[in-house]
């Protein structure tokens, strides 16, 4: 079937216009939510959060992402053991480990 992404920017409840947030479009587009994480210091705390914001407004989440940038703070495999027992049993998870850019492949296009 089709698949529809909309990227948000900058959290759940960054804003969007006055008195408007990302979290207010993804409820009026009544889309199911895929959360992505960094690994960064204070990344646990911010992932539930999100989490709690999105289950109070009653808003589905299909996926989350543990993504590592290059050079992160901290390691999601360090982070995993205290923030799996905090995520809901049944809730689906990516870890990404960050690649090292492939310009050789953009070189041969």
């Amino acid at each position: 079937g089709d698949v529809c992404l909309i990227e948000g920017a900058g959290g759940i409840m960054s804003p969007l216009s006055a008195g408007t947030t990302n979290r207010d479009l993804a409820k009026a587009l009544e889309f199911p939510t895929i959360l992505v994480a960094g690994a960064y210091l204070g990344a646990i705390s911010h992932l539930l959060s999100a989490m709690d914001s999105l289950a109070l407004a009653e808003i589905p989440i299909a996926h989350v992402i543990l993504n590592t940038p290059n050079k992160p703070d901290v390691s999601w495999e360090t982070m995993l053991p205290s923030l799996l027992p905090l995520m809901p049993k049944d809730m689906p998870y990516t870890l990404i480990k960050y690649l090292e850019p492939r310009n050789d492949l953009w070189n041969s296009m």
